[in-house]
């Protein structure tokens, strides 16, 4: 991590309702020590439920879109559409390999689009396009972290 930055663990909920999907990121994570601050929810009106109601929002929101209850667009419109949400970064995760789910997500302002699984170059792409994360290594551990401030 560049010295000239402060620095905490990133703090990530994923909305996921495919428990092998959850099972497999955090599979992916562990297997490449990768640490962070994650919190799971498995549908769009619990993602909602849980931002509206926590007092310390998380810096990224994973995204899947087809998503039981309400669908992961409709979920992102509340969020843009909500003042105390609306600046969250939101990266979509999701099996959806389409043009048209790509570009309505991108129209809705959403920081990345990637394609599930997640995968090593996938969290570097990650990092890459979300200038307030970065990954700070300690021994064979690497952490997912949000830059607080710049000193």
């Amino acid at each position: 991590m560049d010295k000239d930055n402060a620095a905490r663990l990133a703090n990530v909920l994923m909305v996921e309702d495919s428990l092998p999907d959850i099972v497999l990121t955090k599979s992916f994570l562990d297997k490449e020590n990768i640490h962070l601050d994650l919190t799971t929810v498995r549908d769009g009106d619990e993602a909602l439920n849980y931002l509206r109601a926590e007092e310390e929002l998380p810096d990224l929101v994973l995204l899947d879109l087809n998503l039981p209850r309400m669908h992961g667009f409709e979920v992102l419109r509340e969020m843009r559409n909500d003042p105390n949400l609306q600046d969250i970064s939101v990266v979509i995760l999701s099996g959806s390999e389409s043009p048209q789910d790509k570009e309505e997500s991108e129209k809705l302002g959403i920081s990345l689009y990637l394609v599930k699984p997640l995968s090593s170059e996938k969290v570097q792409v990650l990092v890459q396009n979300i200038h307030q994360l970065c990954l700070e290594k300690e021994g064979e551990d690497i952490h997912l972290c949000w830059i607080t401030e710049e000193l």
